[in-house]
């Protein structure tokens, strides 16, 4: 992968992370709330508390088994939206935690 292809990867995935477009919100929902959800849903199904959190590690771990088949673009920008929105959840989960704490809520 060249340089500019891996430029635009990490731009492609902070867009994903930090700027979804208003389409893709519509489509698909806020990126955490999502990733919430389907941790919901995967613990109805198999019993387990599954958090968010591990939800995205899920995914990351999908992504990584992935590449060991096929070595496309689109999967290495989804492993990179994915830790970049795992890194984004735990740093809102600790300011939200914060401002709790701070406020006495």
């Amino acid at each position: 992968m060249k340089n500019k292809k891996a430029n635009n990867l990490l731009l492609d995935a902070s867009k994903i992370i930090y700027a979804r477009n208003t389409e893709k919100a519509v489509e698909y929902g806020p990126f955490s709330e999502s990733m919430a959800s389907a941790a919901t849903i995967a613990s109805e199904m198999t019993g387990l508390k599954i958090k968010t959190e591990d939800m995205f590690k899920i995914m990351m771990a999908l992504k990584l088994a992935r590449l060991r088949y096929s070595d496309k673009e689109d999967t290495y920008l989804d492993l990179l939206a994915y830790t970049g929105g795992l890194h984004k959840y735990l740093e809102d989960k600790t300011e939200l935690s914060n401002f709790k704490k701070t406020n006495n809520e």
